[in-house]
């Protein structure tokens, strides 16, 4: 029987596979019910954590663009609409600044960048390893 909604306990293996762009992960993410909600809750939660108020508008401006721009120009041989991309565009969006939760711990005790460089890098470095995925035809 094939499962529809998303076990808790594969949540970090999609964060993973939607950061390293596998196929598999990324058609787990398209296909199951919730995956959208769960991954906009994982962003938003992971924005929050990562980066501070004052530097939320960059991030969150490189994203909007990237999200717009990439199912027509970087993904059109993937075979996914721009719904479709959005929803993968969060999980690798929460992965990545996740990854980058300990540039705002360094940023609290005075060593780092200042300003919004590192979260525009991670929503930069999300949207390329999610073009990278996309390559090949999620359809198969």
């Amino acid at each position: 029987m094939r499962r529809v909604f998303l076990q808790r306990g594969e949540i970090a293996g999609l964060l993973r596979g939607a950061l390293l762009g596998h196929a598999t992960s990324l058609r787990r993410i398209l296909g199951a019910r919730r995956a959208g909600r769960i991954g906009s809750t994982l962003a938003l939660g992971a924005a929050a954590l990562a980066i501070p108020p004052a530097d939320l508008a960059w991030p969150l401006l490189a994203h909007l663009v990237l999200s717009i721009l990439g199912p027509r120009y970087a993904t059109p041989s993937a075979g996914i609409g721009a719904r479709q991309y959005q929803r993968i565009a969060l999980w690798a969006l929460a992965a990545t600044l996740a990854l980058s939760l300990p540039h705002r711990l360094m940023l609290q005790l005075g060593v780092g960048l200042e300003g919004g460089a590192v979260p525009v890098l991670a929503v930069l470095c999300a949207h390329l390893a999610l073009w990278n995925g996309l390559r090949e035809d999620l359809s198969a």
